[in-house]
């Protein structure tokens, strides 16, 4: 069953436009990422982690000229997710980063669906994500904020009428034995399986 997003995507940019033209000390990273094209649809998970690397750093400088808006790059997650659903997982963690109240519903349900089918991928993820956030966000509590939006329940859960309390038990109980196995942090292991236990 997938989720049908509430709103439509557009994918509106101009081939070839460069966000670092013109910077000094720019790395190689940056060069890399600014002669990509958001039209090209043969986008690889590297190529969108560099403009997400733009995009955050857009943020940053209160720079609105961006090679991809937001939405462009959540919308090439969204059709590539299943190909890789760790790379997918990671890069919409650090999308939170930049998000509006828009797009910010359109990762919290992509990963809630992730969560819900594989909790393994996404709490593996949030177990190494510290070291890829922007250093005002490497903290606890912004932490804590990823695990709490990430680990919910998906909207085809809350919002099936024919979905029992029974059913959501066992599925419960499915996640924290698949969590519970998991080879990452003692404390993010617990505040996860306290998320899921809530359902029940």
């Amino acid at each position: 069953m997938r989720i049908i997003f509430p709103f439509v995507i557009f994918i509106v940019l101009i081939a070839g436009v460069s966000l670092c033209e013109g910077e000094d000390g720019s790395d190689s990273q940056n060069r890399q990422s600014s002669s990509l094209s958001v039209n090209n649809k043969n986008f690889t998970f590297e190529e969108i982690d560099l403009l997400v690397d733009q995009l955050l750093k857009s943020k940053k400088n209160d720079n609105a000229d961006t090679i991809a808006s937001s939405e462009s790059i959540l919308n090439l997650i969204y059709e590539k997710q299943a190909a890789d659903r760790r790379k997918a997982t990671k890069i919409l963690l650090r999308m939170y980063q930049y998000s509006n109240a828009e797009s910010s519903e359109f990762i919290t349900q992509m990963l809630n669906e992730m969560f819900y089918y594989h909790p393994d991928i996404v709490v593996s993820a949030l177990n190494e994500i510290e070291s890829h956030l922007l250093v005002e966000h490497k903290n606890e509590k912004y932490v804590d904020y990823l695990i709490q939006s990430s680990c919910g329940l998906p909207q085809m859960v809350t919002e099936d009428i024919n979905f029992n309390q029974a059913t959501l038990s066992e599925d419960a109980n499915r996640i924290i034995s698949e969590i519970e196995t998991l080879d990452v942090n003692k404390a993010l292991k617990n505040k996860v399986i306290s998320i899921v236990t809530k359902w029940k």
